[in-house]
């Protein structure tokens, strides 16, 4: 019998999930679509009627959970006060993720996986840092025509400034300090860095 597409919507989300799973427990390069499928009581078939293969799986589960953002981000670039808006964006996508444990065990697994050789993950890696530098670029830019910070601000100083910023609270959540909430300093780490442009800093 064939599937209603809320079946087969049902069915791909399950196979996303395990591959999650499966990807944060023994490495991304350790699973196989045999073991996603025998996770999901589905055949190896089944799987390929989905994905093509394990990096279009993956490559669905950075669209599932990190496009939508990324996106948001886009759209925020186009619009007055856009520096501001990015800083909230910003602070609702870190103090949501500890609500969102797909996300965050996504998150954890790709900074797990930075170092990878596999070409699949190497290369969708590598698109979504390029489209990250050239938000953070794009939105420097803007701010400093639209006088949201100094037109004197040294881009390339603020550009590594919320960088770093943002990474550090990356790496916080892949790697927790036992007894510390990162959600409590996540609003305060980005509204520094970006009042701190905003004010001259750079």
């Amino acid at each position: 019998m064939r599937k209603t597409k809320a079946e087969a919507a049902q069915t791909r989300q399950m196979i996303l999930d395990s591959a999650l799973k499966l990807f944060a427990e023994n490495g991304y390069e350790s699973t196989g679509l045999t073991q996603i499928a025998k996770d999901c009581q589905l055949t190896r078939g089944a799987i390929y009627w989905h994905f093509k293969n394990k990096a279009d799986i993956l490559s669905a589960l950075e669209e599932l959970y990190f496009k939508p953002f990324v996106e948001r981000m886009e759209t925020i670039l186009h619009q007055e006060n856009a520096w501001h808006k990015s800083a909230e964006q910003l602070i609702v996508f870190f103090t949501d993720i500890k609500n969102k444990p797909a996300q965050l065990q996504l998150l954890r697994f790709c900074e797990e996986q930075k170092i990878s050789q596999d070409n699949g993950i190497k290369e969708l890696f590598s698109t979504y840092k390029e489209i990250r530098h050239r938000q953070i670029n794009q939105l420097i830019d803007k701010a400093c025509e639209n006088k949201e910070i100094p037109p004197n601000t040294d881009k390339i100083f603020a550009f590594i400034q919320i960088r770093s910023t943002v990474q550090s609270i990356v790496n916080l959540y892949a790697e927790p300090i036992e007894g510390v909430d990162i959600q409590c300093y996540v609003t305060r780490m980005i509204r520094q860095t970006f009042d701190g442009i905003s004010r001259g800093s750079c």
